[in-house]
């Protein structure tokens, strides 16, 4: 029997069993074994607060949904590592939730898969952070094994040493996607010789020498009470702080200092054998808790945004570097802009995939928009487009992205407003603000960075930025 003819069976089998199932349930009632939500819950956006002796801070937002999500995050990132402990950030993500000084790797697996909950980490150049999603009915028992992951982890030496192979291909990855290769290349160029201009994965030079030790003095210098936060919606927020206080009010009741990294500008250029060329045009920015931040990334949506936001139109409709680079392309391309704010100091920039051949047209006609951009020469429909643009980023649905977003607001800025306060916010930028920081891109040396096949392609100081 033919695959259509069987198909052409099944479907009134499948039609009668879904009328059969609608008849049964109604679309009123609660799907079997949906746990229930009890006790009151506070109005939607409010943010709870707690701070532990020791200077932890714990946030949590109740929005009374039952899909909750946690994290707790570290002002310790690879802008923080020296000479001695290159590499720190990158073993201690991949060490996270692995094993702990109460729980073996089996049992954390085992007891995590029963509740289906989902245990991550992630690192940066400035934060780590340790991330959960789980069900409301298992805060407490989630809430501890984040806090016994930052708080008691294990870094006997033979557990560090098992990371090696993992770190290595985590390089090797890198290295193989030329964009990500570059935004370290950026940082190094931008920033070289301060904090921000480390790399943010291990060296590959240092994998070999990252030891016990060397992860352990780490920690003792960065994981501080005054540089934890905990940060965890759809939770109640005393559940939260009776199950973290205990292990994360342990550690150390000490301030962090942390350097600040300087803006040089300058240039790097790597060839590579990359069929295509990654380059990327970056600027100096304001900090992510500066009073500016928000006109730099309205800014940012004027330059290119994230590309199109629309099914099949191309970054040539989407942004102005897109159209100005679509005049000279003879084949596919690539543009778009970024935003990196840190609690220093930011980068925005233009970053351009070409083909070899139409790198050099392609690259200068990006520049031909960033200047039309820094120069004013965008339209009040543009201009509302990017705040629009900028507030539907903010407002984040899921519990889990705006966990982490109230993490990365203490970390900056000492102070956690919801989404739906700081997108209030965005209306109110004026285009005056904008143009300044417009005009701030041009008062300092630019950053150019480029990887992959470099004949074709046009320097820094050729392109009149």
């Amino acid at each position: 029997m033919s695959v259509i003819a069987s198909a052409a069976r099944v479907r009134p089998q499948v039609a009668a069993a879904q009328r059969l199932y609608a008849s049964a349930v109604s679309a009123t009632d609660a799907f079997p074994g949906t746990p229930s939500v009890t006790g009151t819950v506070p109005a939607f956006g409010s943010i709870e607060t707690t701070r532990l002796n020791n200077g932890v801070v714990i946030a949590t937002q109740d929005n009374g949904g039952v899909a909750s999500a946690m994290t707790i995050a570290v002002g310790a990132g690879s802008r923080n590592e020296t000479a001695a402990t290159f590499g720190a950030t990158h073993f201690l993500r991949n060490l996270a939730f692995t094993t702990t000084q109460q729980r073996s790797a089996v049992k954390i697996t085992r007891e995590s898969e029963l509740r289906g909950a989902q245990l991550s980490a992630t690192s940066a150049r400035d934060h780590l952070q340790y991330n959960a999603r789980f069900l409301r009915s298992d805060t407490a028992f989630v809430s501890e094994l984040v806090a016994e992951t930052v708080a008691t982890p294990s870094l006997e030496e033979w557990v560090v040493a098992g990371q090696r192979a993992r770190v290595s291909g985590d390089v090797a990855a890198m290295a193989a996607n030329g964009y990500v290769a570059l935004i370290d290349d950026v940082h190094r160029a931008a920033f070289r010789g301060t904090p921000l201009g480390r790399p943010i994965v291990c060296p590959a030079s240092s994998i070999n020498k990252v030891s016990a030790e060397s992860v352990i003095d780490f920690r003792n210098q960065l994981f501080a009470g005054s540089n934890v936060v905990v940060s965890a919606v759809n939770v109640d927020h005393q559940a939260v702080v009776d199950a973290v206080s205990d292990l994360l009010g342990g550690l150390a009741a000490v301030s962090v200092d942390q350097t600040q990294s300087q803006y040089f500008g300058g240039d790097s250029v790597i060839p590579t054998d990359d069929a295509q060329t990654n380059v990327v045009i970056g600027f100096k920015a304001p900090a992510a808790g500066a009073s500016d931040a928000l006109a730099a990334l309205v800014a940012r949506n004027l330059l290119g945004g994230n590309g199109s936001a629309l099914k099949w139109s191309s970054d040539a409709t989407a942004s102005r570097i897109g159209a100005e680079a679509a005049k000279a392309a003879s084949g596919p391309f690539q543009a778009s802009a970024f935003a990196s704010l840190y609690s220093d100091i930011g980068l925005v920039g233009v970053h351009v995939t070409a083909n070899t051949v139409d790198v050099k047209p392609v690259v200068s006609g990006a520049v031909e928009g960033i200047k039309a951009v820094v120069g004013g020469k965008f339209t009040d429909e543009e201009f509302a487009a990017a705040k629009a643009q900028l507030k539907q980023s903010i407002l984040i649905d899921s519990a889990a992205g705006r966990a982490q977003d109230i993490a990365a607001q203490l970390l900056n800025a000492a102070a956690v407003e919801t989404p739906e306060a700081v997108a209030s916010q965005v209306d109110n930028v004026s285009k005056d603000q904008v143009a300044a920081v417009l005009k701030s891109f041009t008062a300092q040396r630019p950053v150019f960075a480029a990887r992959g096949n470099v004949d074709n392609l046009p320097y820094l100081d050729t392109l009149g930025l």
